[in-house]
């Protein structure tokens, strides 16, 4: 089973660094945020 977690757009790019460091598999249905600045 995998988990699935639902939180507003603002946190996805939050959780997904999270997931990621911690070696997890990841799938975003949205935008990994809302904020332009916050991608380089």
């Amino acid at each position: 089973m995998q988990p699935v977690v639902s939180v507003p757009s603002e946190a996805h790019l939050m959780y997904a660094l999270w997931a990621l460091n911690m070696g997890l598999n990841l799938f975003l249905d949205k935008p990994v945020t809302t904020r332009p600045e916050a991608i380089a």
